[in-house]
């Protein structure tokens, strides 16, 4: 099971996010219980995109910097909530 994939869904469930938002949630909110680096997430969000679990929009910073920020689809939103431990 791919338990990095259903953290990223978790947080995009909660908002969009680029990859270095993301980066820094891991490395701040979600350090006492996940660890994750940025060699782990950007081939996770590749695969994600690639499943239609994500999708991103490119977003331009200054006149230069281009950043990705990725959104939940509802394919993505369901695989999360199937996922997520019911009582």
């Amino acid at each position: 099971m791919r338990e990095l994939k259903y953290a990223i869904l978790g947080l995009l469930n909660q908002k969009s996010m680029s990859g270095y938002e993301l980066s820094a949630e891991f490395e701040s909110a979600l350090n006492e219980f996940w660890s994750a680096n940025h060699s782990q997430i950007y081939p996770e969000l590749k695969k994600l995109t690639q499943e239609g679990m994500i999708t991103y929009e490119v977003a331009i910073s200054g006149h230069v910097l281009q950043k990705k920020i990725y959104t939940i689809t509802d394919a993505g939103r369901e695989d999360f909530l199937k996922w997520l431990p019911r009582d």
